[in-house]
């Protein structure tokens, strides 16, 4: 794309700029990009392909993670489901979610595909969508009371599965106890819920998330690709939260009716001076005060606020280039 090449040729850190500015070429709706491939929809239903190779060395690493930690670890292609390799471990008593399954949905899980009725199956796969999003791990619990972790993996940059883990409690036990009881109705009675309870141990706080932390670690050594797509994640949820406060703080100073504020052709002139010092933070919050300030006085003009972006890019290359021109002569040429 037409601001990659000049990205290349400034000297202030690139992520900085790249990532404040990218979003404004590819996402109209929210402040992060997307990435290059098409957004792949989530159907918990399709029919499995041959699986990923590195979905399958997953596999065997996850086995290492489960027998260490004793939760249960479940590898899912891009669609939410687990892999056709892991049906033996997603089988056994230890997959609580085959409860639901059959006292919910009244479905027993004999092949792969009967997993899809899952009654929790959008709620495992809106995790899978937020742990992809922010490009680390997240924790979840669901209606009985069970702990979920979950990690993306990437190949190339493209999201092409997670893992996800669980097998403690986040309540007492009684509490869950009872949600299972209510749930099966007379089909199970408490004893039996209690066997089935005795595998499951509760689980801290710090606990779960420290087992979530090594499954991030897992998750990244199996990403492949030039870039820490995790951390280059992470990074753009970071930015995604630091534009949205400005924004309400935009807001809260100039209510509905009241005329917006001009836009701060200051903040690019200490945006170059921040260029040019080298200062990575400062020039981080600039600019995206600056997109901020696009963002909330453009609601509805989405272009104007794209060619906004461009000329920004073109204002920090002719920065680098020529240091001794003003930021109000280079507007000025660059609007001829």
């Amino acid at each position: 794309m037409m601001y990659q090449t000049i990205l290349e040729k400034s000297s202030f850190p690139q992520n900085i700029i790249q990532e404040n500015l990218i979003l404004l070429f590819n996402n109209k709706s929210r402040f992060i990009m997307k990435e290059n491939e098409p957004e792949k929809n989530f159907d918990n239903t399709a029919k499995p392909e041959k699986t990923n190779p590195v979905l399958l060395n997953a596999h065997k690493i996850t086995s290492d993670y489960a027998r260490a930690t004793g939760a249960l670890v479940c590898v899912h292609d891009a669609n939410g489901m687990p892999i056709p390799e892991m049906f033996k471990e997603v089988t056994t008593e230890k997959n609580i979610c085959l409860f639901c399954t059959k006292y919910r949905s009244h479905k027993e899980v004999k092949r792969l595909k009967d997993l899809s009725y899952n009654p929790c199956c959008r709620i495992h796969i809106n995790a899978f969508k937020e742990a992809r999003q922010f490009g680390g791990f997240y924790i979840y619990m669901c209606e009985l009371g069970f702990m979920f972790w979950t990690s993306p993996i990437y190949e190339n940059g493209c999201f092409i599965g997670a893992l996800s883990a669980s097998g403690f409690l986040g309540i007492e036990k009684e509490e869950t106890a009872g949600e299972m009881f209510e749930t099966a109705g007379s089909e199970v009675s408490k004893e039996e819920i209690g066997k089935l309870l005795n595998p499951f141990p509760r689980g801290g706080c710090e606990k779960i998330n420290a087992l979530a932390k090594i499954l991030l670690v897992c998750a990244e050594s199996l990403s492949t690709g030039p870039l820490d797509y995790h951390e280059m994640f992470k990074r753009r949820a970071e930015q995604q939260a630091s534009i949205s406060a400005e924004i309400e703080a935009l807001k809260e100073k100039y209510p509905p009716g009241a005329e917006g504020p001009p836009y701060p052709l200051e903040k690019e002139r200490m945006l170059m001076s921040a260029l040019r010092r080298g200062n990575r933070e400062a020039g981080k919050n600039i600019l995206n005060e600056l997109l901020a300030s696009l963002l909330f006085s453009n609601p509805d003009e989405f272009k104007n606020i794209q060619f906004r972006a461009i000329e920004l890019v073109v204002l920090l290359s002719r920065a680098d280039c020529n240091p001794v021109c003003t930021g109000r002569s280079i507007l000025e040429n660059n609007n001829k």
